[in-house]
């Protein structure tokens, strides 16, 4: 399992003059430059338009869509943001107990037209994957996904991951994530290139390149590997967490300011990295393995610092039963600094609780 140098998201402020053909040219701006099945588009599209509607109807203003073009499987990932009063309870209810087969396709795969059903749930009729999150005094997150034909979602590895990030730069972003998994132990780092554009997005790629090359390299060897590869590059800040859920345990290390928090049944702790920057020497920044203890239920959030996160374990255990990316999607949207590309990863152990 993992997903490699995938794109970042596409913001879409959606305001009362949003339109048809506007939201049309976001969602394909978001799916370029790779070949995607049109059927995704379309059905993005579709639920992307929905959704716009449903913002402008009940969540004006500061209301959004986060796009996304998924290279592991291929899709499209459709995000709704707002800061609204929150969906009724019934409605939530109605949403998440509707399981209905996705009505966008036949049973051999031909996408059919338009039909009626709009709204909330003509989105999760359309979608692949769906998910509503919504509080009051918090607001509505809405995640939608879309693969191609033939994807299956696998349950059976209890973590979750979640990303949102977005670049200030239109031709790169230079925070980038990854993460793999090798038997029980599964392996996510985050990385903010030097600067922004193009240049910090390579020195991303390479970082992220040196996990997914080498799946099974300890905390203490991807260091001078991903450094080795980062010399082509401009260099990056770099964090790496390692989870073992055989012997509920974690490594984390790290160079330069991508910070991490793990959240536990009783107390939280920091996860800090020490100063310096991968791929601007010969040699790799000396690192501090920190480890400790993972358990079942537990969340581990890595940010880069174009976030200025204040945690709250409120937030985090409101949102520990759904997608890990509601809870991203929450932490971008509150702590965003604006002036700096931005990537928050959150990972949910969705193993019940120890008592």
């Amino acid at each position: 399992m993992g997903a490699v140098i995938e794109a970042p998201h596409l913001k879409f402020p959606v305001t009362n003059a949003t339109r048809e053909a506007s939201v049309r040219s976001a969602v394909l701006e978001a799916a370029a430059p790779a070949p995607i099945d049109e059927q995704v588009i379309e059905r993005a599209f579709e639920a992307s338009y929905a959704l716009t509607m449903n913002l402008q109807q009940h969540a004006l203003p500061e209301a959004y869509l986060m796009l996304r073009r998924l290279s592991e499987p291929t899709g499209m990932e459709v995000i709704s943001i707002d800061h609204g009063p929150g969906i009724p309870a019934q409605v939530q209810r109605l949403l998440e107990e509707n399981d209905q087969p996705r009505a966008g396709a036949s049973e051999d795969g031909i996408f059919l037209p338009r039909r009626l059903g709009q709204g909330l749930p003509r989105v999760k009729a359309l979608a692949d994957r769906f998910e509503v999150f919504s509080k009051p005094n918090i607001g509505t997150v809405l995640v939608s996904r879309f693969y191609e034909t033939g994807y299956r979602i696998s349950k059976s590895f209890p973590l979750r991951c979640g990303v949102v990030s977005t670049s200030i730069e239109a031709d790169g972003c230079g925070d980038g994530w990854g993460w793999v998994s090798a038997g029980a132990c599964f392996s996510a780092l985050v990385v903010d290139g030097l600067g922004h554009g193009p240049q910090a997005a390579a020195a991303a790629q390479a970082a992220v390149a040196s996990l997914r090359d080498a799946p099974d390299t300890s905390v203490e060897d991807y260091f001078p590997r991903a450094n080795a590869a980062m010399r082509k590059t401009r260099g990056g800040a770099v964090s790496l967490c390692r989870i073992d859920i055989n012997n509920n345990s974690l490594q984390f290390a790290g160079a330069g300011n991508v910070e991490a928090r793990v959240f536990r049944k009783i107390r939280d702790s920091g996860l800090m990295p020490v100063p310096g920057t991968l791929g601007v020497s010969m040699t790799a920044p000396k690192v501090h393995i920190t480890s400790g203890e993972w358990e079942p239920g537990a969340s581990l959030v890595m940010h880069t610092d174009g976030l200025r996160i204040r945690f709250e374990d409120r937030i985090r255990r409101l949102t520990r039963n759904s997608d890990p990316v509601v809870l991203a999607a929450l932490l971008h949207r509150d702590h965003l600094k604006g002036n700096d590309d931005a990537a928050v990863l959150v990972i949910h152990d969705t193993r019940p609780e120890i008592a």
